[in-house]
């Protein structure tokens, strides 16, 4: 990989919302974002793909259910893509 391509850690969760009518949304964290060692845009890997195609970005930390309209399912993801480390 081309040092420009390298990347960074991760800034952002990606989560996929789940409708769940009554119960509300919940958001099941599927990956995380990085930014471009070029500043521009984000590097995204997903562990998993959402079921309607609808995505939530936020940056780390920052989801509060308490706060927000979802609650939020996550197993914490794994610091570095396990694909490239298991090659």
């Amino acid at each position: 990989m081309a040092e420009s391509d390298e990347l960074r850690q991760p800034t952002h969760r990606v989560y996929s919302v789940v409708h769940g009518g009554a119960q509300g949304d919940a958001l099941i964290d599927i990956g995380h974002a990085s930014p471009r060692n070029d500043g521009a845009g984000y590097t995204i890997l997903l562990h998993a793909m959402p079921e309607d195609g609808e995505l939530v970005c936020r940056e780390i930390g920052s989801c509060d259910p308490s706060r927000d309209a979802y609650s939020v399912i996550s197993d914490e993801a794994p610091e570095q893509d396990t694909m490239s480390a298991a090659q």
